[in-house]
């Protein structure tokens, strides 16, 4: 399930500008969205990252893990902060000195090696039948080429042996999803969680 790029009216100029490493930390994702340039959903650049993300979740739903870090930028940064449960006095639930995960390229790839040859890891065996749903993606415009920055919601599904009941997992994401010649990579990713509390069930799930 590779993703290429597909060219729009004009062919994007696929030059990728080195700089993007160490300038794409100054992004300020969930800006006022009245601050950014918000491309509309007929847009070919917001309906190439629309395929790209759709394609992200069929690689994780059918355990395709390692082609998964192939989509992944080298410099990629994956966290989840801690929620805090608050009253709407004191301010923001999540807690900016802590994260459940903050993991780099090499972290994520370890995390994979465990569900690919662990295999007999109680969260993995039986399989666990797993569904993700994304919806709501609205996609921004950066200042720097070829990078955008993309917010969806996200909706996980798991089931494992006979149990009727359902694990549910639910957020909204915030990417940064860079351009490149060979396809589009993402590049950082945070997720929100609606909980408060991730169960061990979800410690080695990717959202």
């Amino acid at each position: 399930m590779a993703n290429s790029p597909k060219k729009t009216d004009g062919e994007r100029d696929m030059a990728v500008n080195t700089e993007d490493l160490q300038t794409i930390e100054d992004l300020q994702t969930g800006a006022p969205a009245a601050s950014r340039k918000r491309l509309k959903s007929r847009d070919p650049i917001h309906a190439d990252i629309l395929d790209f993300l759709t394609d992200e979740l069929v690689l994780l739903d059918t355990d395709q893990h390692e082609e998964w870090l192939q989509i992944l930028a080298p410099d990629i940064i994956y966290s989840i902060p801690q929620r805090k449960t608050r009253h709407k006095r004191d301010g923001d639930p999540f807690d900016s000195k802590g994260n459940l995960f903050s993991d780099t390229k090499r972290n994520l790839e370890v995390r994979v090696q465990r569900s690919v040859v662990i295999r007999s890891a109680f969260d993995r065996d039986p399989p666990p039948r797993i569904r993700r749903f994304m919806s709501n993606l609205i996609v921004y415009e950066t200042e720097l080429p070829h990078v955008f920055e993309a917010e969806s919601y996200i909706l996980l599904l798991r089931s494992q042996s006979d149990d009727p009941n359902w694990d549910i997992m639910c957020g909204r994401r915030e990417d940064i999803v860079r351009e490149t010649p060979d396809g589009f990579r993402l590049a950082r990713r945070t997720v929100f969680l609606d909980q408060a509390a991730l169960g061990a069930l979800f410690l080695n799930v990717f959202m």
